[in-house]
């Protein structure tokens, strides 16, 4: 489950990524949290955020990623780890 907004700012990556890197996709590895495994307060709870990378799992491209995540439009871009990059939108 996400918001129609965050929705909106996943499809726009996609075709970024899709532009930067033909034979890959985004890899959202997670969204909706139902199970509170993350912080207090976590808009993860709210469908309003989702950790990504690509589809080969390459951490080399988190970078440029988040660059891409920042040009599709979201509202909060966090290099989180060597693992993911984290996305948000606002309400």
């Amino acid at each position: 489950m996400m918001t129609a907004r965050l929705r909106r700012d996943l499809l726009q990556l996609s075709k970024l990524v899709a532009q930067t890197w033909p034979k890959l996709e985004l890899r959202v590895t997670e969204a909706w949290d139902d199970r509170r495994e993350h912080g207090p307060g976590s808009v993860h709870y709210e469908g309003r955020a989702a950790d990504i990378t690509t589809s080969d799992q390459d951490p080399g491209k988190l970078g440029t990623l988040a660059a891409l995540a920042v040009r599709a439009g979201f509202d909060w871009v966090f290099y989180e780890n060597v693992v993911h990059v984290h996305v948000s939108v606002k309400r």
